[in-house]
């Protein structure tokens, strides 16, 4: 549980995709322009839509960035246990995989 809370705020994915669409649209625009296309509507709406995507990969980065840093916060202390050296090294002789003739 506590792993896919801490998965939460990140956007990677949205930082990496949000601005390719904007940046695709643009460059096709110039290409049509270099190419002498006079009908560029087709491409002020792909660069209307790029622009959208960007706007809403923003929002999730912002929205979900702080949600994740709270929830990370609030179940950390109740989802996870912090182990000492000597509960650690315990656990083990305990399972067998460290002997106590080892110590």
């Amino acid at each position: 549980v506590f792993v896919a809370l801490a998965w939460l705020p990140k956007a990677t994915v949205q930082a990496a995709i949000g601005p390719v669409a904007l940046d695709m649209a643009k460059q096709a625009m110039q290409r049509a322009k270099k190419e002498g296309v006079e009908d560029l509507d087709r491409y002020m709406t792909d660069i209307e839509l790029g622009s959208s995507v960007l706007t809403i990969a923003v929002l999730v980065i912002l929205i979900t960035a702080p949600i994740g840093a709270v929830a990370v916060m609030t179940a950390g202390p109740k989802l996870l246990e912090k182990y000492t050296e000597g509960e650690a090294e315990q656990d083990r002789i305990e399972s067998g995989k460290l002997k106590e003739e080892q110590l």
